[in-house]
């Protein structure tokens, strides 16, 4: 956990901070550690730890320390065969991908993202185009009219399959009978029910991540997507 990292993130105060790292140097006794306990050894109030409860987006402490201690055990855990498992999970998927995708080898292909995951629709609209593929990467309003659907393939990302101008739109071409395969960590998310093939990329959590120091959606993203395709 990086105590500086979370503090710039959530605009935490010199009390925040030390609270966090109380927790974090005794993490080995962390379920036993109550709320008035924490602020009593800090000397401070539960209304204190309540306020950096908020802060860190979570309903109550018991939410609070439970993610703490997960995401730590997570990473302590964490082992050499992570390549091995992130393949290991989408492997079940590649026989339709591949099916899917060469239906349209001669027709269209719209890769669409908003945000960083636009970034990423470029280059794998790139990657298809010179595996002969004829693609693009804007998706608009007008290609979602029913005559298109058999000659339309969209391919939407979005790590939270929440992006509300994404979803509207994937959704609106999947009531029109388009396919569509999304690449998103939320398997539960509108983006991934409205798909005709949703694959995964990692997880998603709802919690502002207190241990997530940096992204790592995209870069697996394009990892799975090579392995998907070769």
């Amino acid at each position: 956990m990086n105590i500086e990292l979370l503090s710039h993130k959530h605009n935490l105060d010199t009390l925040e901070r030390k609270l966090l790292q109380y927790l974090y140097d005794n993490i080995d006794e962390i379920k036993s550690i109550g709320i008035r306990k924490l602020a009593s050894d800090n000397y401070t109030s539960t209304s204190m730890v309540y306020k950096l409860v908020k802060k860190l987006g979570f309903e109550g402490y018991s939410d609070m320390i439970h993610y703490i201690s997960y995401t730590y055990n997570k990473s302590e855990n964490n082992n050499e065969n992570t390549y091995s498992k992130l393949y290991d999970t989408v492997k079940p998927y590649k026989k339709d991908f591949n099916s899917i995708l060469s239906e349209y080898k001669n027709k269209q292909i719209v890769i669409t993202g908003m945000g960083f995951s636009d970034i990423i629709s470029n280059f794998i609209s790139e990657a298809l185009f010179l595996k002969g593929y004829s693609c693009a990467h804007t998706l608009h309003l007008q290609l979602l009219s029913p005559e298109n659907k058999d000659n339309l393939l969209i391919i939407a990302i979005s790590r939270s399959g929440k992006t509300s101008r994404l979803v509207e739109l994937v959704e609106e071409a999947n009531n029109h009978g388009f396919k569509i395969i999304s690449f998103t960590a939320n398997k539960n998310s509108k983006l991934a029910k409205a798909s005709t093939l949703s694959v995964p990329i990692g997880s998603y959590d709802s919690f502002k991540s207190i241990s997530e120091e940096f992204n790592t959606f995209f870069g697996e993203l394009l990892l799975i997507f090579e392995y998907l395709t070769n």
